[in-house]
């Protein structure tokens, strides 16, 4: 597959379309056919791609811990028990048995994982090259097909992680394409065989993927050479089986994994899966997992468009390999459609995102051709008009700029999520470094379960207590502290936020903000309040005729800040608005023009008990009645800061 020279004589580049069967008789690949090795140029340029490819990841390289499932690894680097979900079920032991190697050279849990998982994205891009290839797909179209995934949001942004799905990823797309190879050269099925049972060590559900390319090559083998055959199920099933084993025998028991799998299988199944009567139709859901894992409608718009028309010209064209993709990965993304959480499509995709990419490179290629071109008998192209066509050389070079630029367009659109993900630990991380370099060790410290695997890897040098809300934590807990997964809008609260750009549609859409709060500020909204409404700093209470508000004990002193709203455009006159602490009328304003009012307060308070705080205004709206609107609820005051602090020395 030497580079041929263009029509002026000169040496072309490595990618023109003579190497991938341009010229007058086009030699396409054949499907699951011999791979034409890559040789000079070409083999350069696919390892100077792959080196970019690899330094790019860095770029994702997170500051902290974000996900769950990211403390969860992080534990089990440790102190590895399936049993405990440390971490959950089937407990990727391979994935963390790797991280534990790093582990033992001095590398923190956490960062272990990552140089894992970066790892695994180093790789995927001559992975995702080597599959493409062997299923038939000729050089450019495989190279740029690989090229696009690899700058995919979620396969980019994933990869800087402490997750397993690159990893896996990689070995998988490896284990296929060497088995594929294996119909021509034995040896290669066996490797196969044995990075396929490596990534079943670390997420078994990839099988899914490699079944079609594992049967496809077994039957052809199985003809020349059942040894081969033989032996690498064996091997396979070996490294599967002693994989697990350890899994259990570094866990509790046998029993214990096996409940804590029953037990996950039947939270999959309840909560995740279709049979959860509360998850969003089916329908809604296809459109999620299929056309927008990543959660831009442009964005995957554009790619979903450019998709299309490969395939559609891949039909026209009876090109088989586009079909194998089908094969391939189309299990499997109904399998994750039907069963897993859709608010992790961003991750879940990753496995199954290279058919986007290469029917979108299938899709650029044709139209890089020239969609208007029509063959003759003779073999010559032509335009519609009768006039000759400029030549596949000329089609090759528009395909590789509009790839180019498809590229280039991931590129852009991805980086504001990078420049986050470089500049701002991400919140529940900030938070508890926050405690851990400001917090006493005497203080009492609370933290929401919400990030109850966050609290037990970072905070691992005081006493801990997991309450579901702050409102199981006692008000007379003088000196204590609570941390949070979502912001609090009181004096004294210490926010963390992540930037909501760009990451907020790649990743799963929780744990962008955190808060650690003194427990001596929080306030127990009771009767007559509504609804909290607004989100993060900016929200507020609607409160009826009057409202109870429980406030924490203070040693003697207590600072009380309001700031509120009167509708007053609703009201025939004006309302007469009373605070009134522990049964103490504090202050009486009538509000007769002003809307917003702002009051702070400092009063003495209980100590052995809560302060009751009562707001009461004479005065109320109620849309629907007064207004023929849709809130039927009485509206008296709309309270926007509601905050109590100990001010005792």
């Amino acid at each position: 597959m030497r580079a041929q020279g263009s029509a002026g004589g000169a040496q072309g580049p490595a990618l023109r379309a003579q190497d991938v069967g341009g010229g007058g008789q086009r030699r396409s690949a054949q499907p699951l056919g011999p791979e034409p090795r890559a040789l000079g140029p070409q083999r350069k340029l696919l390892l100077i791609t792959a080196i970019v490819v690899a330094l790019t990841r860095l770029a994702a390289i997170s500051h902290g811990i974000w996900d769950w499932d990211e403390a969860l690894f992080s534990i089990a680097v440790g102190d590895y028990n399936v049993a405990n979900h440390q971490p959950h079920p089937p407990g990727y032991p391979l994935f963390v048995a790797a991280a534990k190697v790093v582990h033992f050279f001095g590398v923190p849990e956490f960062r272990a994982l990552q140089v894992i998982a970066l790892l695994g994205a180093f790789a995927i891009f001559p992975a995702a090259f080597a599959l493409a290839r062997e299923l038939g797909f000729e050089l450019r179209t495989a190279y740029f097909g690989a090229l696009i995934y690899s700058f995919f949001p979620n396969v980019w942004v994933y990869g800087g992680g402490a997750y397993s799905d690159l990893p896996a990823t990689a070995l998988l797309y490896f284990g296929c394409a060497l088995v594929l190879r294996g119909r021509r050269e034995p040896r290669a099925y066996l490797w196969g065989a044995v990075l396929l049972a490596l990534c079943v060590g670390i997420r078994p559900q990839h099988l899914l993927i490699a079944a079609v390319p594992v049967l496809v090559a077994t039957v052809k083998l199985l003809r020349t050479s059942w040894k081969t055959v033989v032996a690498a199920g064996v091997v396979a099933l070996l490294i599967i089986a002693v994989i697990y084993t350890a899994a259990v025998v570094a866990s509790a028991s046998y029993d214990d994994v096996r409940k804590a799998m029953v037990g996950q299988r039947e939270w999959l199944a309840k909560v995740d899966s279709y049979e959860n009567p509360h998850r969003p139709p089916l329908a809604q859901l296809a459109r999620l997992f299929f056309f927008k894992p990543v959660q831009n409608t442009r964005l995957m718009l554009t790619i979903d468009i450019i998709a299309a028309l490969g395939f559609l010209a891949a039909i026209f064209r009876r090109r088989v390999p586009v079909l194998w993709v089908f094969a391939l990965f189309g299990p499997f993304a109904v399998v994750a459609w039907l069963n897993f959480d859709f608010s992790v499509v961003g991750r879940y995709s990753i496995a199954y995102m290279l058919a986007h990419a290469l029917l979108a490179a299938e899709g650029l290629a044709w139209i890089g051709r020239g969609a208007l071109s029509v063959r003759r008998p003779n073999g010559q192209r032509t335009t519609d008009n009768g006039q000759q066509h400029r030549g596949d050389g000329a089609g090759a070079s528009a395909s590789i700029v509009l790839s180019s630029a498809l590229v280039l367009l991931l590129v852009i659109w991805t980086t504001p999520a990078l420049v986050a993900l470089q500049t701002v630990t991400p919140p529940p991380t900030a938070a508890l470094e926050w405690v851990k370099a400001n917090v006493p060790k005497s203080s009492p410290l609370f933290v929401s379960t919400g990030l109850g695997p966050h609290g037990t890897y970072l905070i691992r040098d005081r006493e801990v207590h997991f309450v579901e809300s702050a409102s199981e934590v006692s008000a007379l807990t003088l000196g204590g502290y609570i941390v949070q997964p979502h912001l609090v809008p009181h004096h004294g609260a210490h926010s963390f936020v992540m930037p909501r750009r760009r990451l907020w549609e790649i990743v799963r859409p929780r744990h962008f903000e955190a808060s650690v709060t003194p427990i001596s500020t929080i306030v127990r909204f009771g009767d007559g309040w509504h609804l909290e409404e607004g989100e993060g700093m900016s929200t507020w209470r609607w409160m009826g005729h009057e409202s109870v508000t429980h406030l924490p004990a203070v040693r003697k002193e207590g600072r009380l800040h309001l700031k509120f709203y009167v509708p007053l455009d609703g009201l025939k006159t004006p309302p007469t608005i009373e605070v009134i602490l522990n049964g103490k009328v504090v202050d009486r304003i009538v509000a007769a023009a002003e809307t917003d009012y702002e009051r702070t307060y400092t009063l003495p308070g209980r100590s052995d008990a809560e302060n009751e705080l009562r707001l009461v205004t004479s005065g109320a709206v109620n849309p629907a009645r007064d207004h023929g609107g849709a809130d039927s609820r009485d509206l008296g005051l709309r309270v926007n800061m509601l905050s109590w602090s100990d001010t005792s020395p």
